[in-house]
């Protein structure tokens, strides 16, 4: 097996002869270290068990990894070995080497042995893959482009391999690392990726679980490539030795360790060591009970600045050299900072500073430190002061409504300056504003000096309401204010009691009416209406239009019902005859009945809206048709309005014959028939029109009155009209009145309907030319979709009429989408005609032509006109009594 393996490194050392020199210099170096390291710390019980770092280091131009690092143990007087009185250490870490004298062809033939019986096992490599292998249950790959693939699974308890990362032999390749999955870690990562001198990045290094984890000793050592590292989710809360664990990754210029749960731990000795790039380093979260080494923890480090405000071991663990050749310009210091004589050697001080720190009242540096310093040969200059500073910003956190007034004064309790003395709001420094009128959560920043506190003002939005209903009771029952109180809920939307709600009205039930009855609360009023009906047994329910598929119950249309005593029915109670088939367009009525009172719902299943609307008209001999004139308008199927043109027309009108003729209007398969008369000229007429209103309009007879004519065509005014019928505006129903003039009558029909759907309302009329119009003439009413009475000031009025041209002209009027359109009718004045629409909802055309009869002058006949053209009947009829009247003169004068 072994010579399997020479051979195989034989090729290998022919590609990179100087990577498995160095491999094994680490392995026997660090070997040695850790054995003499533990040894020395075991037999120290009071006294430092650390020395000055004396190793090989990576030359910060040549990227070459750091081939040995080893501590000194502590002589039993404290003061690290090799150092007299006058102590120095070398200003340039590489110049420190280890002489290595084990043969190089058995190191690398051990090693290699190691990683197959170890780390890879049987390794299969692919055409992808450069090396593969296993740490406990976890596979590893190192594919062609250099990256370390490490799946998920269990590590082994220790990791190390020879001595040094299970990945050294492969440092040359490596240039990344990704965790691919979860991976629980054993007892020790210690030399996990150490000397990985080439790669850049490690990606879902918060894959890796630490929290069985003691040791990371060597962890991330020498990685000096590595240009950032997200340690924020480590649990190092069983961590005990952090020795080396960053050192020499001289590329990293950021470093997050500020979560690190460091109460366990007892080694961190050059655990930031030669960090060249990192300028600045918060530990001021690390508590370290049981630290007893940091010799050398920032040495060769590029730190500024500094914060170990809560290290509560110092005077224990910190040895001549921890901060040797760190160029601190500002560090924040704890009370239990202290420093022994013993680890001063013997310099010329006065001991009067040893113990517990002297605060030079000058300023905030701190003589036995500068002293110590000094001594040493540090470079420690500029800002020393307690973590003890009273400075300090203390603000609140609020809430407020949509529409309070806000000032960043309103979340500012009190500040204070290093020394504790006040300061005045005026002299922080604000950022950030709260937008009172959008709801949300905002962020305020209070900043003095190095101090900062964030106040979170949250400005929500008013939730206060009062919910009630409407109801219907009958004369003699109960009612409470509670009966028509749903629930109430303040600004945060908190529910309300009813007693905290303000009521103001009550409901007289002995007597019929509607009662208003005013919920407040928190200045948000509600209006309830309860009507109070005579008759007490009574069944309510109503009509709904429902589609194709829809589901239906019959409790669905069912409003509520009361007994003779004016007490609630329960639905059970009431009988149900007919049901809905939803899957067909219909009509249904369905009957709910409750002791001999009965109430039918009817429930239309419509599948579409398409829809063709048509009128009725009766026109006179002579006059012109066209089937644009009985075409009212048509919606498709999703209710949009649809032109004429594309409405299909059968059948025709013959204006030269008496008679009655049927039109059908079709589109889309619905299909409309207009009923148009054709009469003889020549008869008296009353020209009225349909309409409809709304419960609580005014109505006058006059407002269904078009016109009337006599029988010589001569117009009648509405006085001379007798009308019979009258409507009740209180009342749902359809009310017809009739209006005659010398025996001929026409009706009206007019609805009255529930307020609460929106609708504009007009009629036809006929004029004659020269009469004066305006579009104010035909309109109606028009109400609002709460059924409120809507001014014509209001309504879009789209085409005109022509008053000197006779023809047929449509007015469109429009209101919230609703549109109703008129038929104005201009005839020449000599002609008059009937009229009267049989078709509710529907306005008729109406054609009057009259002849006038001079019976003085027969000679100067006018004879009727129908548009632009002579009526030939007419003139014969004319010429025939000319003729005849002559003839009968001269007869009578021959006679005599």
């Amino acid at each position: 097996m072994k010579k399997k393996w020479i051979a195989i490194f034989s090729a290998v050392l022919l590609v990179s002869p100087s990577l498995i020199g160095t491999g094994q210099v680490v392995a026997e170096t660090i070997e040695t270290e850790q054995s003499q390291e533990l040894e020395t710390q075991e037999s120290s019980e009071g006294d430092i068990a650390t020395g000055s770092a004396e190793r090989t280091l990576e030359d910060s131009t040549t990227s070459e990894p750091i081939e040995s690092i080893v501590e000194d143990s502590t002589d039993q007087s404290g003061r690290p070995e090799g150092i007299n009185e006058s102590p120095i250490l070398s200003e340039d870490p590489t110049s420190m080497t280890e002489t290595v004298d084990s043969s190089l062809a058995n190191a690398v033939e051990e090693d290699l042995v190691s990683q197959e019986d170890t780390t890879t096992g049987e390794v299969s490599l692919t055409a992808n893959t450069v090396a593969s292998g296993h740490l406990g249950t976890v596979d590893w790959e190192i594919d062609a482009d250099g990256t370390l693939h490490i799946g998920a699974g269990q590590l082994s308890s220790s990791v190390m391999s020879n001595g040094s990362s299970p990945f050294f032999f492969y440092s040359d390749q490596i240039t990344s690392i990704i965790f691919d999955g979860k991976v629980t870690a054993g007892d020790s990562l210690e030399m996990l990726f150490y000397g990985l001198n080439k790669v850049t990045k490690i990606e879902n290094l918060s894959y890796l679980d630490t929290s069985q984890t003691t040791s990371m000793h060597y962890m991330f050592c020498n990685m000096s490539a590595l240009t950032s590292i997200d340690v924020s989710r480590f649990d190092t809360s069983k961590v005990t030795d952090m020795r080396q664990m960053f050192s020499g990754a001289s590329s990293l210029s950021t470093l997050d360790v500020s979560k690190f749960d460091t109460s366990s731990v007892i080694y961190m000795g050059q655990m930031f060591y030669d960090m060249r790039s990192l300028t600045f380093l918060d530990l001021s979260n690390f508590e370290t009970p049981n630290l007893t080494n940091m010799m050398g923890m920032f040495s060769y480090a590029s730190i500024k600045s500094l914060d170990i405000s809560n290290f509560n071991t110092l005077q224990a663990a910190m040895g001549p050299d921890t901060f040797w050749q760190t160029p601190l310009e500002h560090i924040k210091l704890g009370e239990n900072f202290v420093f022994k004589d013993s680890l001063l050697g013997e310099p010329p001080i006065d001991t009067t500073y040893i113990g517990k720190w002297q605060k030079d009242q000058s300023g905030p540096l701190y003589t036995s430190l500068e002293l110590a310093t000094n001594y040493m040969g540090a470079t420690m200059k500029g800002d020393w002061y307690w973590a003890t500073s009273q400075e300090s910003i203390e603000v609140i956190d609020s809430s407020i409504y949509e529409g309070d007034k806000w000032e960043a004064k309103d979340n500012f309790i009190d500040a204070k300056d290093k020394d504790g003395n006040p300061v005045a709001f005026e002299d922080l420094t604000v950022e950030g504003t709260v937008d009172t009128t959008k709801a949300g959560t905002y962020e305020v920043k209070y900043s003095y000096d190095e101090v900062t506190s964030i106040a979170t003002i949250t400005v929500k939005a008013i939730q206060t309401a009062v919910n009630i209903h409407d109801s219907i009771v009958y004369i003699g029952s109960n009612w409470r204010a509670e009966d028509n109180f749903d629930s109430a809920v303040d600004k945060d939307g908190g529910l309300v009691d009813f007693a905290a709600v303000t009521v103001e009205g009550t409901v007289d039930t002995t007597k019929a009416g509607t009662y208003e009855v005013k919920y407040s609360y928190d200045g948000v009023t509600s209006i309830a209406k309860i009507t109070v009906q005579a008759n007490q047994t009574v069944v309510n329910v109503h009509d709904s239009t429902l589609y194709i598929g829809t589901d239906w119950k019959a409790e669905d249309n069912f409003d509520s019902a009361f007994d003779g005593n004016g007490d609630s029915v329960d639905f059970g109670a009431v009988t149900v005859e007919g049901t809905v088939d939803t899957t067909k367009v219909g009509i249904y009525e369905v009957k709910y009945t409750y002791d001999g009172v009965t109430s039918i719902a009817t429930i239309t299943v419509q599948a579409n809206q398409t829809a063709v609307n048509v009128h009725d008209s009766t026109l006179y001999i002579g006059t012109d048709w066209k089937a644009e004139d009985n075409f009212d308008s048509a919606v498709d199927k999703d209710g949009n309005s649809v032109d004429f043109g594309a409405v299909i027309v059968e059948g025709s009108v013959d204006t030269a014959k008496v008679g009655t003729y049927e039109v059908k209007y079709s589109y889309d398969g619905v299909t409309s028939s207009a009923t148009i008369t054709v009469k003889e000229i020549g008869t008296t007429a009353v020209n009225v029109h349909d309409s409809t209103v709304y419960i609580g309009s005014n109505w006058k007879a006059e407002d269904n009155f078009d016109s009337a004519v006599d029988e010589n065509g001569d117009p009648v005014g509405f006085e001379a009209v007798t009308v019979e019928g009258m409507v009740d505006t209180t009342k749902v129903g359809t009310y017809e009145v009739k209006y005659s003039y010398d025996g001929v009558t026409s009706s009206a029909t007019i609805t009255v309907k529930e307020v609460g759907t929106t609708a504009v309302n007009v009629h036809d009329s006929t004029l004659y030319i020269g009469t004066n119009w305006k579009a104010e003439d035909n309109f109606d009413s028009a109400v609002d979709e709460y059924g409120n009475p809507v001014g014509f000031e209001a309504v879009t009025v789209e085409g005109s009429v022509d008053t000197t041209k006779v023809g047929t002209y449509r007015v469109t009027y429009s209101y919230a989408g609703v549109t109703s359109t008129a038929a104005i009718t201009v005839r020449d004045k000599q002609k008059t005609g009937t009229t009267n629409n049989g078709n509710k909802g529907q306005n008729s055309q109406n054609i009057s032509n009259a002849s006038n009869t001079n019976d003085n002058k027969t000679s100067n006949k006018n004879f009727p006109h129908t548009g632009e053209q002579t009526n030939n009947i007419w003139q014969l009829a004319g010429v025939f009594t000319l003729l005849f009247s002559l003839f009968y003169l001269a007869r009578r004068k021959k006679v005599r």
